[in-house]
């Protein structure tokens, strides 16, 4: 059995899929041993920042305050403070919001332009083909054509098509890669 799904007989003997769910993974605890002396120092900074409702405020002054007093003390990377900041953040709940910025268009604003290889079949033959793909960002409207080759002028017609079909043309129109093209 282990034989035929080329595995070897040990694993096939205690495979995973003898048991109900996957084995876990053990999880290492791994040692810090530059961040450990000033693991106090910086909790206290973020206690006091909590407190003050400025979380936001913590990483920025952690960072310069570190990068003043480590030359002298520890020598400690900003990135690695960064990241414990980060993780303590996170385990307290500090760091949970999102980000979004709403984007918002005008019609015939703005389009991206997509030039692409794939594999395509027909009734006549399978083999790879050039897609083109040009999006209206205002409507999410799409334009998909497939070309033999990836050629200029089937580039160029690509555009003629959708700009046909989006009854004109963009006022903006951002590339995908454009060296391809």
């Amino acid at each position: 059995m282990a034989d035929s799904w080329r595995v070897h007989r040990r694993m096939g003997a205690s495979g995973p899929w003898r048991a109900r769910e996957p084995p876990g993974r053990k999880q290492v605890e791994h040692r810090r041993p530059v961040i450990g002396p000033l693991r106090p120092f910086i909790d206290a900074i973020l206690e006091a920042d909590s407190e003050r409702a400025a979380a936001s405020s913590g990483t920025r002054r952690i960072g310069s305050t570190t990068d003043q007093n480590r030359t002298t003390e520890y020598p400690v990377a900003e990135v690695t403070v960064r990241q414990y900041v980060r993780e303590r953040k996170t385990g307290a709940g500090l760091s949970l919001r999102t980000t979004c910025i709403p984007q918002s268009y005008a019609a015939g604003q703005e389009g991206q332009v997509d030039w692409y290889e794939a594999w395509a079949r027909t009734r006549r033959r399978a083999g790879q083909a050039a897609g083109v793909s040009l999006r209206s960002m205002v409507s999410g409207a799409a334009f998909h054509r497939a070309y033999q080759r990836a050629t200029q002028q089937a580039f160029l017609e690509a555009h003629e098509h959708a700009f046909h079909l989006f009854c004109g043309v963009l006022r903006l129109l951002r590339y995908d890669n454009l060296k391809s093209a």
